[in-house]
């Protein structure tokens, strides 16, 4: 399936999150549109992007240890969870470029990216993208799973059983089961309610 050609967002399928009105743990504002390559503006090479002209900001390592003060990650699971899986592949691409290369930090931030890649796939229709990427990712933080059960919050068994369903469900039209991220030990917010 090829999607329409479209450069107005207004007009393109944007993904549907599974909970409209889930929590955040940020209390950012989310881009004014879902990037769809292909479908809509480049978020940044674009001019009617969403970042265009945003000059990239340095960030310091990013340090699993206290990964619940590191503000670019978390606004990378809020965009995520509310299907911004583009830009939340670009927000945790910022901080994996901070890792050093093959450590743990570096294998969980690759995995992550590469399922939100995968869940663009999905949405996108693009079944042969979506399994290689799903499979990489999936791949990725079982290993880390082998080292540590929950990282960065995360309870990696649970979260790649749910990711794993959802990759193996053939009917792409809406969500066999619950893709989120969820934080352990910090409070999740409504939508909208600040953090």
């Amino acid at each position: 399936m090829t999607p329409p050609k479209s450069l107005f967002p207004e007009r393109a399928p944007q993904p549907e999150p599974y909970d409209v009105n889930g929590f955040r743990y940020t209390t950012r504002d989310f881009p004014p549109y879902r990037h769809l390559p292909g479908v809509t503006p480049h978020p940044r090479l674009h001019s009617r992007g969403h970042q265009f002209g945003k000059k990239e900001v340095l960030l310091e390592p990013f340090n699993v240890a206290s990964w619940w003060l590191s503000q670019p990650y978390l606004y990378g699971v809020d965009l995520y969870n509310f299907a911004y899986f583009w830009e939340a592949h670009e927000a945790w691409e910022e901080i994996w470029r901070t890792t050093e290369r093959n450590d743990l930090p570096e294998r969980f931030l690759k995995g992550v990216i590469q399922l939100a890649a995968a869940l663009l796939k999905r949405h996108q229709g693009f079944s042969r993208g979506m399994s290689h990427l799903s499979r990489r990712g999936l791949d990725r933080l079982r290993a880390v799973a082998e080292v540590h059960t929950d990282y960065a919050g995360v309870d990696l068994a649970d979260y790649i059983r749910r990711m794993q369903q959802v990759f193996a469900e053939s009917d792409r039209s809406g969500w066999p089961t619950d893709p989120r991220i969820y934080l352990k030990g910090l409070s999740q917010k409504a939508q909208g309610s600040p953090c």
